[in-house]
């Protein structure tokens, strides 16, 4: 299996992870796979175009977990198709859609303090360095355990 190839299937597998530790709880396991999908993305980008495209391509995927992680990374490469399925993600009852409305919301803040900065400019959606993804709020604020 080609690396990019085998990258992919890594990235899915810890998104489908980090989505079942956040919906039971278990903020350990889902921080310790937000940290692989970090790296993942990372290995991805040194792969230039191709790699970006393929993570662009995961917004699309079937699973709605597998969708949310690579929008915790792809907001400051392809904002509208980013923010188009973070939307529809958003309007689900479960975890994922709150994750989806968290990142949202933490979009929309940015897009705000961008543009009062850049008085007269278009705003630009900028991504700090080692973003964590507004999805690890979930985490920090903590999952109530049934």
């Amino acid at each position: 299996m080609p690396l990019q190839q085998a990258s992919i299937s890594e990235f899915i597998e810890a998104a489908t992870l980090r989505g079942a530790a956040l919906e039971s709880g278990n903020s350990k396991v889902a921080n310790a796979q937000l940290n692989r999908l970090a790296r993942i993305h990372r290995t991805l980008n040194l792969r230039g175009r191709k790699g970006r495209e393929a993570m662009l391509r995961l917004l699309h995927h079937d699973v709605g977990w597998v969708q949310v992680a690579p929008a915790t990374f792809t907001l400051d490469v392809a904002e509208h198709d980013t923010l188009s399925v973070l939307g529809d993600l958003s309007g689900s009852g479960e975890i994922v859609g709150l994750t989806a409305k968290l990142l949202l919301d933490w979009s929309e803040k940015q897009l705000r303090q961008t543009g009062a900065k850049a008085e007269g400019c278009s705003p630009r959606l900028l991504v700090p360095k080692g973003l964590r993804g507004v999805s690890g709020l979930v985490i920090r604020w903590g999952v109530p355990k049934p």
